[in-house]
């Protein structure tokens, strides 16, 4: 079962987007397997629905390279592969529409990373992941 078997809370008790002790009622609990045993039920997700303007803006700031997400706050848990697959997302959607998406990321890719200081240069190991995320 994808549904965490250490799990003996309720969603419908704890309610969709929270936690007990036991288990999770949020959509990263698929991926840490600890979801309460009735999530799927009771917390259906609904596929993001994203409507693109002529122009459209993706703005990301203090990524901080999140090369491994945010285990310890499931509700921000996303990292730069997120980032990534979603700006391939919005790309293929604008030219199928003939919109314009444009991504900008503000600082902060570099520094603060185990990465940034283990490369002599600081930006060795981070590199291939920009080049793979703002190439067209």
């Amino acid at each position: 079962s994808l549904v965490g078997t250490a799990s003996s809370g309720s969603c419908r008790e704890i309610g969709c987007g929270g936690h007990d002790e036991t288990c999770w009622c949020v959509a990263s609990c698929w991926s840490f397997n600890d979801c309460c045993q009735d999530f799927a039920a009771v917390c259906p997700e609904e596929p993001a629905s994203v409507q693109l303007a002529e122009v459209n803006f993706l703005v990301t700031t203090d990524l901080h390279s999140w090369i491994e997400g945010r285990r310890h706050q499931p509700h921000l848990d996303a990292n730069l592969a997120h980032v990534a697959s979603v700006l391939e997302h919005l790309r293929h959607r604008s030219r199928a529409q003939r919109r314009d998406v444009f991504f900008f990321d503000n600082g902060d890719v570099n520094d603060g990373t185990g990465l940034s200081a283990s490369a002599a240069d600081h930006v060795e190991y981070l590199a291939p992941v920009r080049r793979t995320t703002c190439s067209t």
